[in-house]
């Protein structure tokens, strides 16, 4: 009985760390179709004419990562890259891009965090899936 017992437990172990295994595997499968994304030729051309456009920056990024709308960008005197420069300033920054990627059944996504800066994340979706998030972020609506 024990030993049937502990079988079916391995069982039910195996299944879950299928499920692991496939969760994974479409995450890492998920975050190289956006580093591919952000890479194309397409998008930056998109984010050049976005930043050109409305003076902001524009970030892709995956599902499950995280960087400031500005991280990497030549922006180096505005409010958001200064704050950034603070452990706590950019706790809150990241905080408030995961309270934006996370708001139900909504296909624009903004919140405002410190001082009254907003962050704003559109999702990336391949059919009823998201893969990432354009986002721009720390700007005063």
């Amino acid at each position: 009985m024990r030993a049937a017992m502990r079988h079916a437990s391995g069982v039910r172990h195996t299944a879950s760390q299928g499920e692991t295994n496939k969760r994974s595997a479409a995450r890492s499968s998920d975050q190289e179709v956006m580093r591919h994304l952000s890479r194309s030729q397409i998008f930056k051309d998109y984010e050049r004419a976005f930043s050109e456009a409305t003076g902001l920056p524009l970030n892709i990024r995956g599902h499950d990562s995280w960087s400031p709308a500005h991280h990497g960008k030549e922006d180096r005197d505005s409010l958001a890259s200064i704050l950034a420069r603070f452990n706590k300033a950019r706790a809150a920054c990241l905080r408030a891009q995961t309270d934006a990627s996370r708001e139900p059944n909504s296909t624009k996504r903004t919140v405002t965090w410190f001082a009254g800066l907003s962050e704003s994340a559109v999702p990336v979706y391949v059919g009823d899936h998201i893969l990432g998030f354009l986002e721009t972020g720390e700007v005063m609506l």
